[in-house]
């Protein structure tokens, strides 16, 4: 069952990121059309030119990538924020883990030491993982 709904997940995400990347070519035809419509009005009577604006840039193109993780709490302390994100981001995001992610060591009947994270993120050659600690510590690593 845990193999069956790990590789739904996958497909999702892999559905996702190709929804994020691709043009709808909805909005393609509705630009045509109008300026097909356009070129078929008639002239207005002579009316002083507007200024011209130079057009805004256009903002440049985020592209993510679907991520699967394993992560496995093996501290000896309880986590309070796992956050992955690219190197350099100001923006952590959202807490990937549970409010309180118990170690091995605090609970040896806990099962839940470990869980696989299925995520997705903006593409970059290098990750973040930075983490909180219930201590008050917190710890960050890159590569």
């Amino acid at each position: 069952m845990k193999k069956l709904l790990a590789v739904l997940l996958s497909l999702a995400m892999i559905f996702i990121a190709v929804a994020c990347t691709a043009t709808p070519a909805v909005q393609e035809s509705a630009d045509t059309a109008t300026e097909a419509s356009d070129a078929t009005e008639a002239p207005a009577a002579t009316e002083a030119p507007a200024a011209t604006e130079a057009p805004a840039p256009e903002p440049a193109a985020v592209t993510y990538v679907p991520l699967g993780l394993d992560f496995k709490n093996k501290t000896g302390v309880t986590i309070t924020g796992l956050y992955f994100y690219p190197t350099g981001s100001e923006d952590k995001g959202m807490s990937i883990c549970s409010s309180e992610w118990l170690d091995k060591d605090n609970d040896p009947t806990e099962e839940y030491y470990e869980f696989q994270a299925y995520i997705v993120r903006p593409a970059a050659d290098t990750y973040e993982v930075y983490v909180e600690f219930a201590d008050g510590t917190n710890a960050t690593w890159s590569g």
